[in-house]
């Protein structure tokens, strides 16, 4: 908590300053152009991996970076995609795993969420990817099953994303683009998933300079 309060004292007295006339803007109005979906794990920070500036990104965090349906019972997830697509007119929504989440470790062994009822239930709405990892050959080590799962969730998730309304009416209309991501924790690298592909792909293939999202 010391951490948290001098590096409060710290954005007031030299960040803010800095930045005053961002912040008195960004007191008016905000207009981000991004929703970046990802996990809420504590060494997730999707400001200092894309190196943006407050108001730049309308962020959702929950564990799993995961998307429930359309019609879920847990509604604040879709509620705050809505006001991103309807009431902010975001062009793009990344959806961004990452290696070593805890949550994709829980959904290949259940055991880990025994006792936690109501991450066992959260973590339902990533059922596909349990299947689709299931399916796959028995002879994956247990590092390359664990990719393989962070990155067929990103896929179930930006599937599930399709089936909210304003989404796929905006998607139909040519007014949003979807990323998928896999953030590596441990190299600072990201993988892309290429449609064209069907694969994740090195973030410099999949946005080649001077190619770079508008």
């Amino acid at each position: 908590m010391e951490q948290v309060i001098l590096g409060v004292k710290k954005f007031q007295k030299e960040i803010y300053p800095e930045k005053q006339s961002l912040f008195q803007a960004l007191a008016k109005k905000q207009d981000p152009k991004i929703l970046f979906i990802t996990c809420s794990d504590s060494r997730i920070d999707p400001s200092l991996i894309t190196q943006t500036d407050p108001g730049s990104m309308f962020l959702i965090q929950n564990a799993g970076n995961i998307i429930p349906p359309h019609g879920s019972p847990y509604g604040g997830t879709g509620a705050s995609i809505e006001y991103a697509v309807t009431v902010l007119n975001v062009e793009h929504i990344i959806i961004c795993g990452h290696t070593c989440c805890g949550a994709m470790a829980a959904l290949l062994d259940a055991r880990l969420v025994e006792d936690i009822p109501i991450i066992r239930q959260w973590i339902s709405y990533a059922d596909s990817t349990r299947a689709i990892v299931q399916a796959a050959p028995a002879s994956l080590s247990k590092e390359e099953r664990m990719s393989l799962c962070i990155k067929q969730n990103v896929q179930v998730q930006m599937s599930h994303l399709k089936t909210i309304p304003s989404v796929a009416a905006r998607l139909s209309a040519g007014q949003l683009s979807l990323h998928g991501w896999v953030y590596h924790i441990e190299s600072g690298s990201i993988d892309v998933y290429s449609t064209g592909d069907k694969e994740f792909v090195p973030f410099e293939q999949a946005y080649p300079e001077p190619a770079l999202v508008h």
